[in-house]
């Protein structure tokens, strides 16, 4: 950086300068802020999801035994009817199901609820102004 630039000007515009330096530094400071939260709430929503896929696993373990269970029961026992074990496996799935929506619901609300909020435009188009005033 030249700092010849700083010798030339006098303390006001020093000053003013300062100021100028000061208002880009808590924008600054409030972007670090909002950026730091949103990926909190993406740590949060990646646990999220990798619980979710675990959920997924366990459903997927409990369909297989409820086929295999209903394979062999269709092997050792005459069918009349729906066999017990499909009216079985299609509650393991309709549980599973809304307990997906479920989780994917709290999941979006929460990520919803951890962004940040949007910078104060006026005082960001009052910093930007003043930039544009003391650089054109």
């Amino acid at each position: 950086m030249d700092f010849a630039i700083f010798e030339k000007m006098n303390k006001a515009e020093l000053f003013a300068q300062l100021k100028l330096n000061i208002v880009e530094m808590t924008q600054i400071k409030a972007e670090n802020e909002n950026l730091r939260k949103s990926l909190e709430a993406l740590t949060q929503t990646t646990a999220d999801q990798s619980k979710a896929i675990t959920n997924l696993a366990d459903t997927n373990a409990k369909v297989t035994v409820a086929l295999i269970n209903a394979q062999n029961d269709a092997k050792t026992k005459p069918q009349y009817g729906q066999p017990p074990i499909l009216t079985n496996l299609s509650n393991v799935l309709t549980d599973a199901i809304a307990e997906g929506e479920l989780r994917r619901e709290k999941s979006k609300r929460a990520v919803i609820e951890k962004l940040p909020e949007k910078p104060d435009n006026e005082q960001t188009t009052a910093a930007d102004k003043e930039f544009s005033d003391r650089h054109s």
